[in-house]
């Protein structure tokens, strides 16, 4: 699955507690595209299968519209296995909504400016 790990929630951290989850050691997606740029197309379609992933699981199964996709949202974990790519992973649930039908008349949500 690629929806990154919640772990456990920290009530001791804070007035607010904290969140820890899993640790994505690559980095986000962001990064990787500016840095490695240009990717090779198989690359990317490689990556963005993997979003599609987490986003059709979100959709399909957990009834969840993230609303806030961006590349710096996808987070890369260390590969399992020797000479493969990173682990693409869908992050940052903080607009997430559950339980939601499409409408043709919902506002915009998410990240102003994307």
């Amino acid at each position: 699955m690629h929806i990154i790990d919640f772990l456990y929630f920290n009530k001791a951290a804070g007035p607010h507690g904290a969140l820890v989850m899993e640790a994505a050691e690559e980095g986000c997606f962001f990064d990787m595209a500016i840095t490695e740029m240009p990717m090779q197309a198989a690359r990317v379609a490689d990556f963005m299968r993997q979003a599609a992933s987490a986003i059709n699981f979100l959709h399909i199964t957990c009834k969840i519209a993230h609303l806030d996709i961006k590349l710096e949202n996808m987070l890369l974990c260390s590969p399992t296995e020797r000479g493969r790519e990173p682990t693409l992973k869908l992050a940052d649930f903080g607009f997430a909504t559950a339980n939601v039908e499409p409408s043709p008349n919902q506002t915009s949500n998410g990240t102003d400016g994307f």
